[in-house]
């Protein structure tokens, strides 16, 4: 016990021996527990500035990072996120109903109206001597009296098909 004069407190107990082995065996275990809690809090700190560091690093890295993917960069060229989106309202912009650049367009598809309508009379001509040449009293010409030619034109038959 801590008190030695206290016998009465060791009932059942022999009495110990300590030597001074006994002493300095715990003093040494003690010393080296002392050496390595110092040893372990002194990696501790070495490792927080290390810690530190890696997370000043990390931020700067990602503000780099969200910026060149924000702004753009100029090497290796990226053009950015939000000229890249600027553009693409300006476009949106330009295609709204009633903009400029649609006014535009339809003043020029005004304009083309004659060209497509002789474009349409030019086919539907086309279409039709397709059809007159394909007939068959075309192709085996007949007298009015309903007697044979002798005559067929191939000219006729070979040209129908890509006109019709």
């Amino acid at each position: 016990t801590a008190l030695p004069c206290c016998n009465c407190l060791r009932c059942g107990r022999r009495e110990r021996k300590d030597t001074c082995r006994h002493k300095t065996a715990t003093a040494m275990l003690l010393v080296l527990c002392f050496v390595g809690i110092l040893a372990a809090t002194a990696s501790t700190y070495r490792g927080t500035g290390d810690v530190v560091h890696g997370f000043d690093n990390m931020a700067c890295a990602s503000a780099k990072s969200i910026d060149s993917t924000l702004g753009g960069s100029a090497e290796p060229y990226f053009v950015g996120m939000v000229p890249a989106f600027e553009e693409f309202w300006e476009l949106d912009q330009q295609l709204d109903d009633g903009s400029p650049l649609l006014q535009d367009i339809d003043g020029l598809m005004d304009t083309t109206g004659p060209i497509e309508h002789s474009v349409t009379i030019a086919a539907d001509v086309l279409s039709l001597l397709g059809d007159m040449l394909g007939q068959p009293r075309t192709v085996h010409p007949r007298t009015p009296e309903g007697k044979d030619l002798m005559h067929d034109c191939a000219l006729c038959a070979k040209t129908a098909g890509p006109l019709g």
